[in-house]
Formats: structure tokens, sequence, C-alpha cells
């Protein structure tokens, strides 16, 4: 893990250490079975690569099950996704990456095309918010500094390229996060070449 990595992952554990659990039991209707069964009896800081490929459901759509259908357990274990994400040795290509990476985007950062009304927009984006709405400033901060770190990582990979850069990353930083980190500026998408191969 290079330090930029390191020390957003250690002001994650310290910025979100004493985050209590929700009070009600995360086995309420509508979840999937194996969703369920991984978290039980799991602290946010216990979720790992090696756990969440073990798991017997699908993985790979726990965090946004998590988010649509049990937003206050999203809430607990997103700070356990970002740490996996930055410590665990999770391949470039890690779908787990886009699952956080996509769990963080505002709506209107999407680039699914889709044309909505003004009032659809608004009535989305007011839910997103919400979603966030119970973090404190300083743990919208430390998400902010992970999304920025995304950028130019694929977990805590660095990118060598600035094509490869994370656009998804990009786009929900410059759209929302940023707000968040006051000293540190939006990021440009990278220039494109005109030039023409003779």
């Amino acid at each position: 893990m290079d330090q930029e990595s390191s020390v957003i992952a250690a002001d994650i554990r310290r910025i979100f250490a004493d985050v209590p659990p929700p009070v009600h039991q995360l086995d309420r209707a509508g979840l999937d079975g194996y969703l369920v069964e991984y978290f039980r009896d799991r602290r946010w800081d216990g979720v790992d690569i090696t756990s969440l490929r073990a798991s017997r459901g699908d993985s790979s759509s726990y965090l946004g099950e998590l988010k649509h259908q049990a937003p206050d357990w999203f809430r607990y274990y997103l700070p356990g996704y970002m740490l996996m994400v930055l410590q665990d040795n999770v391949p470039e290509d890690e779908y787990q990456i886009n699952a956080v990476i996509y769990a963080l985007m505002p709506p209107e950062s999407h680039a699914s095309g889709r044309k909505e009304s003004g009032h659809e927009c608004a009535e989305a984006q007011n839910s997103f918010q919400g979603l966030f709405s119970s973090y404190t400033f300083q743990q919208k901060s430390a998400i902010a500094s992970f999304v920025r770190h995304q950028i130019a990582h694929r977990g805590h990979y660095a990118v060598t390229c600035e094509s490869d850069m994370n656009e998804d990353a990009r786009r929900s930083y410059n759209s929302y996060w940023h707000q968040f980190n006051a000293d540190q500026p939006k990021i440009m998408a990278p220039p494109t070449s005109s030039r023409v191969e003779p």
C-alpha cells in the first residue's frame, strides 16, 4: 500500500471508529439471505475481500442492496468497504472497487445517458444527499478523500497512465464530494489528444 493509501485508511479507521451499528436487525424482509448471513455479527471494520469472496451469495451486489434497502446499514458498512479497497490485496479489476465507487456517485454524475425530468433529478439528488446526511462533516471529508484518491488509483494500485484514470470517481468527486475537501480542487478530465498519427 502506498503512503497516500495508508494515510486515508488510517483516517477512515480513526474517524469512523466509534460508529455504532443501527439499532434494528439486518434480517428484514427483502434482503438476500446470504447478505444477511455475511453481515450477521460483523463489525464494519470486518469487511474484507477474502470473506466477501467466500460468501455464498453474489457479494458484488451486497453494498448496492444495502444502499437501496437498508440505508442505515449501508452507512455503517461503507467505511469497511473503503478500507477493504485501500488495504486488501484487491486486484485492480475487482468488481468490489467499482461497487464502492458506484455507491458513492450522485445521480447526476452517472453517465447512463438516461433523461429524467427536473422533478425526478431533484428527487434523486435529495435522496442521495439524505443517504449521507447523518455523517459528520469529518466523515464526509474522509469519504471525499477516498473518492479523490480513487481517481488515480484502482484500489491501492496507482494508475500509471492518465487515460486509465477512474472517470466514475472523477465525476463523483467533482459533482458532489469535492465540497467536503475544500483544500483539494476539482480534478479535470485528462485532455484528449488531437494529434493525428502519420
